[in-house]
């Protein structure tokens, strides 16, 4: 069962509306009238878009922003890891040609990624 934060537990979402918040949803304000602003929590949900109405208390919808953030957090890291590995993996592929040589010359051998010094055959 997934626990919904305060603030978000009060907007009478799903288990797996919530489930989808932890993957993406956004807190916007829009104002109306006369200047007054009104918060909307937006995120997708079986291939639509919902929102959900937060209303015009500011300190509230911080507070579902802040519970949001939170939700996400692990979410944001997992893409950012995703995105520091493939620049690794480029780094690693265009620096290995160039290596390459230099530890040929010395009798070492990439192995994968691996530096190893092959075995010598004494027969």
């Amino acid at each position: 069962m997934v626990t919904a934060p305060p603030a978000i537990a009060t907007l009478g979402l799903s288990a797996e509306e919530i489930d989808a918040l932890r993957h993406q949803g956004f807190v916007c304000r829009d104002v109306r009238g006369r200047g007054r602003s009104y918060g909307k929590l937006r995120f997708r949900f079986n291939g639509k878009q919902r929102v959900k109405y937060l209303g015009a208390d500011e300190a509230f919808v911080r507070q579902v922003e802040q519970e949001l953030l939170a939700l996400q957090a692990t979410s944001q890291l997992n893409r950012m890891l995703a995105c520091l590995t493939l620049e690794a993996n480029r780094v690693l592929k265009s620096v290995k040609p160039r290596v390459e040589s230099v530890l040929n010359d010395q009798g070492f051998v990439f192995h994968g990624r691996a530096v190893r010094k092959p075995r010598t055959n004494n027969m």
